[in-house]
């Protein structure tokens, strides 16, 4: 019973918010802005891009070399490669996409591409 007493007066003793001081989050990555992490994330990402898409055009490659005349090999070589060029094509236009979709929004972005 003792616990509960002073579980109440604890939550009925005043707080001061003007002394208590506001936290703060220490800021580890040094990004100031959402911009700046969308282009540091490209920036990352699109040599990535570049070395999956050398991947899969070798593996398609393999598969159209191995498929010995088998079409169901060759369309799946030709999928791979088509895979591969949308995708890259995405990652690599996303810079020039998002700033156009900004200009025709008319929104404030400070996204800087490479």
């Amino acid at each position: 019973m003792e616990l509960f007493h002073q579980v109440l007066r604890l939550l009925a003793s005043p707080v001061n918010a003007a002394s208590a001081s506001s936290p703060s989050i220490p800021n580890v990555i040094d990004i100031g802005s959402i911009g700046e992490f969308i282009t540091r994330i490209s920036n990352f990402v699109q040599p990535v891009a570049i070395v999956a898409l050398i991947a899969c055009v070798i593996g398609a490659g393999f598969v159209r070399l191995t498929s010995a005349g088998n079409s169901e090999k060759e369309a799946q070589s030709m999928k791979i490669l088509t895979s591969a060029a949308i995708g890259f094509a995405i990652i690599a236009l996303a810079p020039l996409i998002v700033n156009i979709l900004t200009t025709l929004l008319k929104v404030n972005s400070n996204i800087v591409t490479p």
